[in-house]
Parts: structure tokens; C-alpha cells; sequence
């Protein structure tokens, strides 16, 4: 009787023993992500690029393969990004084990030519190649209109102005935008402000190097045909760069007895901020009128009223 014990209970450990071999599950492998960044053009390895999936940051080596370790089980927004290629960005979603997402870095004009197009916030905004840069062909009109009489705010909500207070000048022109509300109170250049993800307010060098596209003549800029051909025949616009610019006007913020009307240019000029700083309450802008052929191209209180055009990243 013990022997046959004694064989039942090195029978139990023995299989007891064997819960712990090959063919037991596996826990699953850390949550990583990880890939290769090429040229789409070309298919060649993208070396330094930045990646980030939220606040993980990490760069492209030689070979142009990134790894992130331990990321997050949730969506979240991956970026690309490196000079001379338009910013990749694309909402993803980590799950168990090795993730694998290879990204193809684009040319501003392969992404200009595929992405004709945005939608952002209910409406479409056209886009148009010029030189090296692609910019929005539509003055950013996104927001909740308010009166004239009433300053925007830092708040939870993107504020505008439609001129001379009517919502249609804002369906024709785009709306007008106080400088600070239009980058988000965040004064930093090349800031995404209210354009949409992967898009930004251009900053003075990048305007300056839209101006030297076109050899300073504002008329290439300029809506084909505006402008008084009669009295103003300098000033008529070509449109040879696309950029489809109008004479929304602008708006003045603040008005002491001697400067005249709050609502000014509406049919006769146009102005854009950029999202560079000159001065303490001073931004610098790109305008243009009926009259001549020539810009204005300087700093400006960011109490007044602009339009604005996104530049994509």
C-alpha cells in the first residue's frame, strides 16, 4: 500500500511540474510602438525625424526605424516630423504587444497635390501650391461671431469678427481675429493657433518667403480682377500665385477720437496676421490694397482685427 502511494504522489508532482513548460500561455510583450520612416517619393530611409504619440517623443535613427516603449493603450495623435517634408499626423490606437506603423514622410507639393482640400470645423478650405509652401487658398472663417462692442476673450471658445458686424462679410471674407485670440493666447511663433491639426499661422519668415515667390508684387497675390481697373489700374490683381487674396478689411479694436472709423478696408484692403511678435502689443502683418501693386509689411497692434490664412506644418 505505501508503494503504491508513494508512485501516486511523484506522479502529482511531476505534473504539477510541468505547468511551468513551453507549452503554457505566454504573457503577452510590453506595449511598443515602432516602425520605419521613408520617402514616399523615393522609398529612402528618413534619418532624425521627430516622433511623437503624445507626450513620447523619441527620433529616427540612420536606418530611419524609431521604437517607443511602453506607450499608452489609447488613441492618441502620431506625428512625424522633419524639415523639408509636410508633417505627418495620424490618430492611432496602441494595443498588447508590438505595434507596428511605418510612416511615408511627403514633399509639401505631393501633399499639396493629394490634399486639395480641408475640412475643418463644417467647412472646406481649398489648398494651393506656392513656390515650396502650401497654404490654405480661403481665409480661416471658423468660430462664434461677436458684436463689435464686445472684446474676445480668453476663454473656452474661438471668437470673431464678421465685418461692420454683418455674418455674411464673414461667409465672403473669412472672419477678423484680435492677434491673441487667433493664436490661442500661446505667443510663440509658428503656433498652430485656431488652424486645424498639422496646419499653423505663418510666421514673418515664412510670409517673407511667400513675398519673395512673387518678387513683392502684391497684385500676384491678390483675387483675379479685384481692384478698380479704372482709377486704380496698378492695383488690379493677376492671381499668378494662387494665394487668392481678397480685401476683407479689417477691424479696430480700440478707437481714440482721431483714428477714425472701427471698420475700415472692406472691398479696398486686406490684411493677414502673421504669428510673430515685434513689439509688446505689436504683431507683424501682410497687407495689401486696390491702389498699387506694393504690401504692407510690419507690426501692427493685436487689438485690431485681421484676417488669417493657415501654412501647412
Amino acid at each position: 500500500m505505501r508503494t503504491v502511494i508513494l508512485i501516486l504522489t511523484l506522479s502529482m508532482i511531476f505534473v504539477l511540474s510541468g505547468c511551468g513548460g513551453d507549452d503554457s500561455p505566454t504573457a503577452p510583450a510590453g506595449t511598443n510602438l515602432k516602425g520605419k520612416v521613408t520617402a514616399k517619393a523615393t522609398g529612402a530611409a528618413v534619418s532624425g525625424a521627430k516622433i511623437s504619440f503624445g507626450d513620447m517623443v523619441t527620433t529616427s535613427d540612420a536606418g530611419g526605424n524609431y521604437t517607443i516603449a511602453n506607450v499608452p493603450k489609447v488613441k492618441q495623435a502620431l506625428k512625424a516630423e522633419t524639415s523639408n517634408y509636410a508633417v505627418y499626423i495620424e490618430d492611432f490606437t496602441a494595443v498588447n504587444g508590438e505595434n507596428v506603423k511605418d510612416i511615408e514622410l511627403e514633399t509639401f507639393s505631393e501633399y499639396c497635390a493629394r490634399v486639395t482640400s480641408v475640412v475643418y470645423q463644417g467647412k472646406t478650405y481649398n489648398t494651393v501650391l506656392i513656390g515650396n509652401q502650401c497654404w490654405f487658398k480661403d481665409n480661416l472663417n471658423v468660430g462664434t461671431k461677436i458684436n463689435s462692442s464686445v472684446k474676445a476673450s480668453n476663454d473656452t471658445k474661438i471668437e470673431k469678427y464678421c465685418f461692420n458686424d454683418i455674418s455674411s462679410n464673414c461667409d465672403t471674407y473669412g472672419g477678423l481675429y484680435l492677434w491673441k485670440e487667433a493664436m490661442k493666447y500661446i505667443q510663440a511663433s509658428s503656433n498652430q493657433g485656431i488652424c486645424p491639426d498639422g496646419w499653423h499661422i505663418p510666421t514673418d519668415v515664412e510670409f517673407q518667403t511667400l513675398i519673395d515667390f512673387v518678387d513683392g508684387n502684391s497684385n500676384a497675390l491678390k483675387d483675379e480682377g479685384i481692384g478698380d481697373p479704372v482709377n486704380y489700374p496698378a492695383g488690379v490683381g493677376t492671381n499668378t500665385s494662387g494665394f487668392t487674396g481678397y480685401f476683407g478689411g479689417s477691424y479696430w479694436q480700440f478707437i481714440t477720437e482721431n483714428q477714425g472709423e472701427e471698420w475700415d478696408g472692406l472691398g479696398g484692403f486686406g490684411a493677414w496676421w502673421s504669428s510673430t511678435q515685434v513689439a509688446d502689443n505689436e504683431a507683424q502683418y501682410l497687407g495689401f490694397n486696390e491702389w498699387a501693386d506694393n504690401m504692407f509689411w510690419g507690426g501692427r497692434n493685436m487689438d485690431w482685427g485681421k484676417s488669417i490664412r493657415c501654412l501647412k506644418d
